[in-house]
């Protein structure tokens, strides 16, 4: 994935969200850090990082739903599950890392990395720092793992194809990357999402892969892998029978299997085998692309399947602690890092246990057996928990929202400005989004709220009477039933919306009975998602069962650190004919000069400062026009035990990524 936009895979972010419901950078200067952000070579507090922890205090014990494989770390990002970046994150580095105001800060890096005159020569100093087996950390490295970023192949959350074009190891400790063009959020996001793994170690556990892989034929293996998707689309897919010809194929490849505790039923027990033979189908698939690949992209595509064991039994990364010890079902222990290159951890051990039952995590909360209760990958309730005072609780906006996105083309409906800023004045955000679940957050923008760059203030309150004004300024008239007519037309429109998501349903009905106080009729329309998902993806866009185009339709999309939004609001991005999917994802037609302006310059401006200018007028621009009526974010939960503290002092549980200097955490002695 090359976009800043965090696309989640649409099918499932509108899965989830339905459940709710040209300033150029100045050359020769550095990239900026956040103007709140550490200096590279300190702590958060901006004194130089301790060698040695002060105390040890009592370990900390995280609890999650499920952990991912201890593989394939470079790839957790794609999942976007908070706990699991956390965890990541606890045992990885990266380049940069992104701090409490979701700004890249260097972490490998030594000092920020210097944008050269030609805004696409970027080079990277490596602090001292050494992997958990003791070796150091090198440029070549680095380099390594962005070589397989680049690749084709690459099954990473971030690829750098089209973006990167060569990136080379200048001596042991500098990095050199050269960009096809000038792209900010490479700085901005990338270097702080791919994470930096010992190159020796990858390089041998695909050693040992491809020499089992060898004899194997490459076409029959993709052929079970497609027997076993094809299986998976059935009405009532025989996923049991899935298991024994995909675990058997890749038995027979020499590959070893992945633990099938990683893949658990949600909310209860045994393996979730439907989730585990998709698992093994696209084991499958990246098995038949190795093999047929050469070189450095036979690695990208082997990558998912190296598993924790040819590492030599445990991943080797660079972060504050080490995996001392891994079960699926028990968890993780971790033990500090010694030598890590911000200074030893000030807690020596973390506990990572795995519990399912929302009662039982609660009452553990409660009794002081777990001290951290991060994100988990779907909506959880801790109401338990809130007014408890051995524990701190808040709820936040999640990365992932749902909008009300109007078909803004010529002749459609919703062309008028008018019409889209009086249903943002009639719709009454506050209350149908109650209709999601608990928690459910408004939103007036796709940038995060503690993001850098996030525009506040945007909010409008309820206006029904300047509603009716501009509807009638355009020329409608009430109608007999109170609906607005104009030329023999009711403004009346439908609203595609999934059919097996009845809160996104029970969303819409909300907003038809506030539209109606202003002669708007809304009708929910209910089709199943691969309609829906046809719809947006093939040009002119109509709505399922129908010869016309939608006018607006209630979707989502997940936010990202970076606030870069082209794919979704610049006119290069327009579906045309002949033209969709991604990362053509502006379906709604929506074109403004001065918004494609404000996005390039935001792709080729480093300052963080112009940049968050540049972005911050995006977004003004956007609550003017309305091409989407933002609604609501999916609220994350998240707890603390109340003596759970950083030597960077309080912790500002509001921002996602309070935790992002780990090293300082502690959970002092009674």
């Amino acid at each position: 994935m090359t976009s800043s936009v965090r696309l989640l895979v649409i099918a499932a972010t509108i899965a989830l969200l339905a459940s709710s419901c040209t300033a150029a950078h100045v050359p020769g200067t550095t990239a900026a850090t956040a103007a709140t952000g550490p200096v590279a070579s300190t702590s958060p507090t901006g004194t130089t990082a301790s060698t040695a922890p002060a105390g040890d205090g009592h370990p900390i014990v995280v609890q999650v739903n499920e952990i991912p494989s201890v593989s394939n770390w470079l790839r957790v990002y794609a999942g976007g599950v908070p706990a699991h970046l956390l965890i990541a994150r606890m045992v990885h580095s990266a380049l940069y890392r992104h701090d409490a105001t979701l700004a890249a800060t260097p972490d490998l890096a030594a000092e920020p990395c210097e944008v050269a005159q030609d805004l696409v020569t970027i080079t990277c100093s490596l602090r001292s720092a050494t992997f958990h087996d003791s070796s150091p950390v090198t440029a070549q490295d680095v380099a390594y793992v962005y070589e397989l970023a680049m690749s084709p192949a690459c099954v990473f959350a971030i690829c750098l194809g089209g973006r990167l074009r060569a990136v080379e190891a200048v001596d042991e400790r500098t990095v050199r990357f050269t960009l096809e063009r000038p792209y900010a959020p490479f700085l901005a996001s990338s270097v702080a999402e791919i994470l930096v793994e010992p190159r020796a170690r990858i390089e041998s556990a695909y050693e040992t892969f491809a020499a089992t892989v060898r004899a194997g034929d490459p076409d029959h293996v993709e052929s079970v892998a497609d027997r076993i998707r094809e299986g998976l689309q059935a009405p009532e897919p025989d996923c049991e029978g899935s298991l024994e010809v995909g675990e058997g194929t890749l038995q027979g490849l020499g590959v070893e299997l992945t633990d099938r505790r990683l893949f658990p039923v949600r909310g209860g027990a045994g393996i979730d085998a439907c989730a585990y033979a998709e698992h093994l189908a696209f084991s499958l698939a990246q098995a038949a692309a190795s093999m047929r690949a050469e070189g450095i992209d036979a690695v990208a595509a082997a990558y998912p399947l190296l598993s924790f064991t040819s590492f030599a039994t445990l991943p080797i990364g660079a972060g504050p602690w080490r995996i001392a010890q891994f079960d699926p079902e028990d968890g993780l222990v971790l033990k500090r890092h010694e030598s890590y290159h911000h200074g030893a951890a000030r807690t020596s051990e973390v506990r990572i246990r795995v519990m399912q039952d929302e009662a039982e995590i609660a009452s553990a909360m409660i009794e002081g057996a777990v001290d951290w209760l991060p994100p988990a990958g779907r909506p959880t309730d801790h109401s338990a928990l809130r007014d408890q005072p051995s524990v701190r609780s808040v709820v936040r906006t999640a990365f992932e929202y749902s909008a009300l996105q109007y078909n803004v083309r010529p002749g459609r409906l919703f062309s008028d400005l008018n019409l889209r800023k009086a249903v943002e004045l009639c719709i009454d955000k506050e209350r149908i989004i109650e209709a999601g679940p608990a928690g459910a957050v408004p939103i007036y923008s796709a940038v995060p709220p503690r993001s850098w760059a996030y525009q506040a203030g945007l909010a409008k309150p309820r206006d029904v009477d300047e509603a009716r004004r501009l509807i009638e300024a355009s020329g409608w008239t009430p109608g007999a039933d109170g609906i607005y007519e104009r030329g023999g037309e009711r403004l009346s429109f439908e609203v595609p919306v999934r059919a097996d998501v009845e809160p996104a349903v029970a969303l819409l009905d909300r907003a038809a009975a506030r539209l109606r106080d202003c002669g708007m009729e809304l009708i929910p329309r209910p089709a199943d998602f691969p309609d829906n998902l046809a719809m947006l993806e093939t040009f002119p866009h109509l709505v399922p069962g129908t010869s016309e185009p939608f006018e607006a339709y209630l979707g989502g999309w997940g936010m990202a650190y970076d606030p870069d939004v082209s794919e979704l609001f610049h006119s290069d991005y327009m579906t045309v004919e002949g033209r969709g999917g991604s990362p053509y994802f502006n379906y709604i037609g929506y074109s403004n000069p001065r918004v494609d302006e404000l996005l390039d310059a935001g792709l080729v401006t480093y300052d963080q400062a112009e940049r968050s200018a540049i972005y911050r007028e995006m977004q003004r621009i956007l609550a003017e026009e309305q091409p989407y009526l933002f609604l609501s974010a999916l609220p994350q939960e998240e707890a603390v035990d109340a003596d759970l503290a950083s030597t960077s002092g309080p912790l500002d549980l509001q921002s996602p990524n309070w935790w992002w200097a780990l090293e300082t955490l502690m959970n002092p002695s009674e």
